[in-house]
């Protein structure tokens, strides 16, 4: 979504108290700074991550701080960046 520039859909990725902070935050961002993200979370998707110990949470650490949150219905939500 964010490479489409749907900064809206992005935002809907987060969990609910953190969309309106995140969509004003890649709405006011440089696009220079949004695609050094980007490469950065696409290398988290090789990196070993650690699930909480009660399964609702999932962070991977390298290169950067990544957390979901599980919800009820079976959607993980990023908690953080």
């Amino acid at each position: 979504a964010v490479e489409g520039g749907d900064y809206e859909l992005a935002s809907k990725y987060f969990i609910g108290e953190r969309r309106e902070m995140e969509l004003k935050s890649l709405r006011n961002s440089e696009k220079n700074d949004i695609d050094n993200v980007l490469q950065l979370l696409m290398l988290t998707q090789t990196s070993e991550g650690e699930f909480s110990s009660d399964q609702t949470s999932f962070s991977v650490y390298n290169p950067v701080l990544v957390r979901f949150k599980l919800y009820p219905n079976g959607i993980w939500k990023i908690i953080e960046i």
